[in-house]
């Protein structure tokens, strides 16, 4: 392993195999120098370990450390060789560092290393070696078994130690996992508080056991895949060896891909589909609070993306907010696979609500929230609080991946559901925002009707639709509750409530249309190619998104409306 340091120096990096070896030995395996040459240069203090010069041929070396020798790499005839790979790096100082690690990847060397095999924890060790000239103090603060993907911790001193096992021991350290399991689950959300012990039956198992470790587990469905299995979340409340995955098998939803604990032979899941999502613990030096989000893998995200196809139908009144017919409703997810934000004037929400000044961890309700954009921008730019609504499952789907990405998840809260069925169970919301779902309550004296009444007193409500140019009202579907701009905001604010802000969209939808329609059209072509049989309603849609821009062009006013419950 080498890199050139100067134009007249190499930098080796003592791998793990070559752990213990003497100084010369591993100058005359790494190089093109004989035994002897190898002592001369390190006599004639030509070689540095770890910056400091190194005059003791005999010296032995450890894994990690770092070789500079002061010669030019063609007269040690050192091969063009690529630079050590990092490890994907998702917060680094010089207390902490945190890497993604991928499945199939052991935390640190076990009895089932092969020879030759890196650990996440040897690849860190040489990746930084090689990039800062000196063996660096690394330490493993958590595992991850070989086939969970995702956040793993290492202390980058000898002081980060001790006030990281403190915050592990006062419960300070959020730990959360994504994992999809077996079956449906009767449950929205659950603790487990059951023992943990090895299963005497098998070397590698653990099982529940009432002789066993204290471990505690919260888990929260996310989302459900036609009755085949679910996306959950798990937050470690104790640290067992496997505890989500015994956790999870115990209540009956063993991780899917995972064997070792009764799930299924599944095609799509060649390992189980467990992966470390986030962190949040305080940082060992300063105390504030620092959070970390992994990205989901290309293979979870692959299977969920798969299982959003096996839905059954959504409500009638998801297809009359998307203006779809219900017959194409299993296609949308294919034919907007491209687009994020489905027609909110995104921009212009978050600043309007960026304007209110509401506190960190202030609740919102967004209702309709298609892929999450303005829940996971709210989220991530104003560090809100959102419960997305939405009853297209492949749509939070993306919205969760979404969120992981923005490293936003512990704010945003998706779920599976109608947002007519929604309404009225849950109440007391900082602000509740409807985007870009047209007249799905009626009236705009309807709609606010219906978002008021989930919002607290004094607490806002934002709609994101449109009024009439001229005062000559539409017949087209979708639009009956169209009225001119006096009459909306007479609707609006029918029940007391203060209108404080109005912004235009007109310009932003005419541009989000003009790039979103593209993108559709393309998809509809590949799609009529796969499934002729759907071609007239696929074109039909086409069509009907088309006029549907026309339609904004010539008839409509888009508007961003900000209002305050006042009673």
């Amino acid at each position: 392993m080498a890199r050139s340091s100067t134009p007249a120096s190499v930098r080796l990096v003592v791998p793990p195999d070559h752990d213990g070896a003497r100084l010369d030995l591993f100058l005359a395996a790494a190089t093109a120098l004989s035994r002897r040459a190898a002592r001369a240069l390190v006599a004639a203090g030509g070689v540095l370990r770890n910056g400091e010069s190194l005059r003791v041929q005999s010296r032995s070396l450890v894994a990690g450390d770092a070789i500079d020798v002061l010669r030019a790499p063609a007269e040690l005839g050192v091969p063009v060789r690529p630079t050590i790979p990092a490890p994907a790096t998702l917060f680094e100082d010089a207390w902490l560092v945190v890497v993604d690690k991928p499945a199939g990847v052991l935390s640190q060397p076990a009895e089932s290393s092969t020879a030759g095999e890196l650990t996440i924890e040897q690849q860190l060790l040489l990746f930084l070696a090689a990039r800062d000239g000196r063996r660096p103090f690394l330490r493993l603060v958590h595992r991850l078994d070989r086939s969970t993907s995702g956040a793993v911790l290492f202390a980058r001193n000898p002081e980060t130690l001790p006030r990281l096992a403190e915050a592990w021991r006062s419960g300070q350290v959020d730990r959360r996992y994504l994992a999809v399991v077996a079956g449906d689950p009767a449950f929205d959300a659950i603790e487990v508080d059951r023992p943990i012990g090895r299963d005497p039956d098998h070397q590698w198992r653990f099982r529940v056991d009432p002789a066993g470790r204290p471990a505690r587990t919260s888990i929260r469905v996310l989302a459900r895949h036609a009755g085949r299995s679910a996306l959950v979340e798990c937050r470690l409340l104790t640290g067992r060896t496997h505890q989500v995955r015994v956790h999870l098998a115990a209540a009956g939803h063993p991780v899917i891909g995972d064997r070792l604990y009764g799930a299924p032979v599944h095609p799509g899941a060649p390992r189980p589909l467990l992966h470390a999502a986030g962190l949040k613990l305080p940082h060992p030096k300063s105390g504030r609070r620092i959070q970390v989000e992994s990205p989901l893998p290309a293979d979870f995200a692959a299977y969920l993306g798969a299982r959003s196809q096996e839905q059954p139908p959504a409500p009638p009144s998801v297809a009359d907010s998307l203006e779809v017919d219900q017959r194409l409703l299993p296609c949308l997810p294919y034919l907007l696979q491209d687009l994020w934000a489905l027609g909110s004037a995104v921009d212009q929400i978050v600043a309007v609500v960026g304007s209110l000044g509401l506190p960190p961890k202030s609740r919102v309700l967004d209702l309709g929230c298609g892929k999450g954009a303005v829940a996971v921008r709210l989220a991530s730019e104003l560090g809100l609080q959102v419960v997305g609504i939405d009853a297209m499952t492949a749509f939070l789907t993306d919205a969760i991946r979404k969120a992981s990405e923005h490293r936003v998840s512990d704010l945003c809260d998706f779920r599976n559901l109608d947002i007519l069925d929604f309404v009225s169970q849950e109440h007391e919301f900082d602000l509740v925002v409807l985007a870009s779902v047209g007249g799905i309550f009626g009236s705009f004296q309807n709609t606010a009707a219906r978002l008021r009444t989930q919002v607290r007193p004094g607490g806002f409500m934002l709609i994101d639709d449109g009024y009439l140019k001229r005062a000559r009202r539409m017949r087209r579907k979708g639009y009956e509750h169209y009225r001119s701009h006096d009459e909306t905001v007479a609707e609006l604010t029918a029940f007391g409530d203060v209108l404080l802000a109005e912004a235009s969209t007109t310009e932003a939808s005419l541009r989000i249309n003009d790039e979103y329609q593209r993108p559709i059209e393309r998809r509809g072509r590949e799609l009529m190619s796969l499934h002729p049989e759907l071609s007239s309603d696929i074109a039909a849609y086409i069509d009907g998104q088309a006029e549907e821009c026309r339609v904004i062009v010539g008839r409509l006013e888009g508007a961003v409306w900000l209002l305050r419950r006042e009673r």
